[in-house]
C-alpha cells in the first residue's frame, strides 16, 4: 500500500468535510475513492464521445459538465495519438 499526503487550502479541506457529512462518508480515503470513482467514468464516457450531463426531466433540460481535466486532458491525448498514428504511417 502506497501512502499520499496532499497539501490543501483551508477553504478545500472544509470542502473535503462538508462532502463528507453530506454523503455520510467517516475517511478523506473514501471520499478520495469515490471521487476516483466518478472521474474515471466519466473519463471513460468523453472516450467514447458521450457528454457527462446532469437532467431536468421536468422541464427536459440538461446541463453538460465542463471540467478542464475533461476538455483539455483528453484533447492532448488525442492529438498525441494522431500524432503517433502519422509517425507510424511514414
Amino acid at each position: 500500500m502506497t501512502r499520499i499526503q496532499i497539501e490543501l487550502a483551508d477553504e478545500k479541506l472544509s470542502q473535503f468535510e462538508q462532502l463528507m457529512k453530506k454523503c455520510g462518508i467517516r475517511t478523506k480515503k473514501d471520499l478520495i475513492n469515490n471521487a476516483l470513482a466518478v472521474l474515471e467514468w466519466t473519463v471513460r464516457e468523453k472516450e467514447k464521445g458521450n457528454i457527462i450531463a446532469s437532467v431536468n426531466e421536468e422541464e427536459n433540460k440538461y446541463k453538460e459538465l465542463c471540467l478542464p481535466i475533461l476538455s483539455d486532458g483528453l484533447a492532448r491525448k488525442n492529438h498525441q495519438s494522431k500524432q503517433e498514428l502519422e509517425l507510424s504511417k511514414v
